[in-house]
């Protein structure tokens, strides 16, 4: 049931982006800067939407899944693989996927800019857009720790549960 729920959260936001490139006409292209910049823009949205839908009293989810749609959405692999590398091995190692999940995100955000930086992110690398893109970035990251704020503070408190621990305690996941 957790694997359904994330593939739906996380293509919520590939399908996202990919109506956006549509309605530019580009398709799967992802060649445009501007059109670059308004998927992430979109997958933005979707992370609000995912993390304080209003049906649900603005209380929702944590947006992870939402953020490794919007990661895809870009089409650029590496980000993805270097992300689902970041997490599972984090994960592993520690046993708290609260820690895999922001472990990721940072590490997103910090791969998004050096990869741009150093032109490997086709169209972003050198354009105008850069810096706007960068600040999105940094805000889906920083939105994944403050959503983890609670998991912080038992990882803090040596409460928060491991992979594999039975419950202790209701964790607000």
């Amino acid at each position: 049931a957790g694997l359904i729920t994330y593939a739906g959260d996380m293509l919520k936001a590939v399908l996202s982006g990919f109506v956006i490139r549509v309605i530019f006409g580009l398709g799967l292209d992802m060649s445009s800067d501007i059109v670059f910049l308004f998927v992430i823009y979109g997958g933005l949205g979707v992370i609000l939407g995912h993390n304080y839908p209003f049906y649900m009293g603005f209380k929702g989810g944590k947006g992870i899944a939402a953020s490794t749609g919007v990661a895809m959405s870009i089409w650029d692999w590496k980000l993805v693989l270097i992300g689902a590398a970041t997490f599972a091995g984090t994960t592993y190692l520690t046993k708290y996927v609260s820690v895999g999940s922001i472990c990721m995100m940072i590490g997103f955000a910090a791969e998004f800019i050096l990869f741009s930086e150093l032109g490997m992110l086709s169209p972003i690398s050198g354009s105008e857009h850069r810096i706007e893109a960068y600040i999105l970035v940094i805000l889906f990251a920083g939105l994944a720790i403050f959503k983890h704020r609670a998991n912080i503070k038992r990882l803090m408190s040596g409460t928060e549960n491991k992979i594999g621990q039975k419950k202790t305690q209701t964790n607000e996941e």
